[in-house]
């Protein structure tokens, strides 16, 4: 795949941002979702070619609905989704530490990278435009804006819900 060989070109050089190389941590965001899927392997790749450790987050999101704060039922076993990111890390990065956090992701996901002394975010995007994006918002762009360090984005592949 196309980012594979760009990792392998980026990886000897420059991940930095503000002179700072990434040594310590690398944060996957993850919905658990197969839109997922290509930003948890590039973490995976990214954090084994880069002798760093992983942390896999989920955040569980919290809907206002009239004043009141409701988990969505898909999100309720806290257990099931922690089992959830275990199995997730288990082949590939055995060694991760996993999050399992509420609220809202945009401002939860930054956070977490500060407390567990990230060195990069990546997440994935599903590149939503005009009024799906207005209405829906970007958890991406809240993400890159107030992180205090770099965002990788990667887009899906057309077979697990990006566009073609």
């Amino acid at each position: 795949q196309l980012w594979r060989a760009l990792l392998s070109y980026l990886v000897p050089s420059v991940l930095s941002r503000n002179n700072t190389v990434i040594t310590n941590k690398i944060l996957l965001a993850t919905d658990l979702t197969p839109a997922s899927r290509a930003a948890e392997q590039a973490a995976f790749d990214l954090a084994r070619q880069l002798k760093v450790k992983l942390a896999i987050l989920h955040v569980i999101p919290e809907r206002s609905s009239f004043g009141m704060s409701t988990i969505p039922p898909e999100f309720a076993d806290r257990d099931e989704l922690n089992h959830r990111l275990q199995m997730l890390g288990k082949d590939e990065a055995a060694n991760a530490a996993c999050v399992l956090v509420d609220g809202a992701p945009g401002r939860r996901i930054p956070e977490v990278a500060q407390s567990e002394d990230a060195d990069l975010i990546v997440m994935g995007t599903r590149g939503r435009t005009g009024v799906s994006r207005a209405v829906l918002g970007s958890i991406a762009e809240v993400v890159v804006r107030d992180s205090h360090c770099p965002v990788l984005l990667v887009k899906p592949a057309a077979e697990d819900g990006g566009e073609s």
